[in-house]
């Protein structure tokens, strides 16, 4: 399905790539010349794709075949990569092909090379996994960290916030307060001045009174009538119309 899905978008490398696959799937099925014929299809494209794995895969189709002369320049080859997994995979097939020609010292050398190489990758394998504990620790840390200056700042917020309310609250409370007591001055003032008119008004009646007082008093009519009240005179018709 997918060398089909490959052929329909004419993706070269995925044609390639798949074929290896299927190579090395022929090989372990023990159909190994369809796993030669499809590996020696996609080796050219090889540097395009993954060289070494399809380098891999043919030396081990050829080695399954009895063919180790050949498969071993391929092995040798792949001693070159810079992954060590790869390393491992070819001295792992140098050592077989060694074995089966029975080439003791080389057998040693490469036995050597692929235990050096393997406790290599275990120390890489370890400092990575430490590594990646350490990470996951830091981040826990960190996450520790920020949960609880999130809640800090949640906390300071909330006391912000109170803060501000009381104050908007204090506001109000000390604005009503003495827009109240500039109401109570005012009505009082207000109050005052009312009284005070009503004195003053009390007092200019009373002003004005003691002034018609005397003004009748000094009349000549009232000097009339009150000598006419000191000598006994009765009064005429005449003094009435003079008055």
């Amino acid at each position: 399905k997918a060398e089909q899905l490959a052929t329909m978008s004419d993706d070269v490398d995925m044609q390639s790539l798949i074929s290896a696959q299927q190579a090395a799937l022929m090989s372990r099925m023990g159909q190994h010349e369809e796993a030669l014929r499809l590996i020696e299809n996609a080796l050219p494209n090889a540097d395009k794709v993954d060289k070494y794995a399809m380098l891999d895969i043919y030396a081990n189709i050829l080695l399954r075949q009895g063919k180790a002369d050949e498969a071993q320049p391929y092995f040798e080859e792949m001693t070159n990569a810079n992954d060590l997994q790869v390393q491992l995979d070819a001295y792992n097939g140098l050592i077989r092909i060694a074995a089966m020609k029975k080439q003791s010292d080389n057998y040693i050398d490469y036995f050597n090379e692929y235990r050096a190489l393997n406790d290599s990758l275990r120390r890489i394998t370890a400092t990575e996994s430490i590594s990646r504990m350490n990470a996951l620790y830091n981040y826990q840390l960190h996450d520790q960290e920020n949960a609880t200056l999130k809640i800090q700042n949640q906390q300071k917020r909330t006391i912000i916030i109170s803060l501000l309310c009381a104050t908007i609250v204090l506001f109000v409370s000390l604005f009503s307060y003495f827009r109240y007591r500039r109401l109570q001055m005012k009505l009082r003032l207000e109050h005052v001045q009312h009284l005070l008119k009503i004195h003053l008004e009390k007092e200019d009646r009373q002003e004005q009174q003691k002034r018609m007082e005397k003004e009748i008093q000094d009349s000549d009519v009232m000097k009339r009538m009150l000598n006419l009240v000191e000598t006994g005179k009765p009064l005429k018709d005449a003094d009435i119309v003079d008055m």
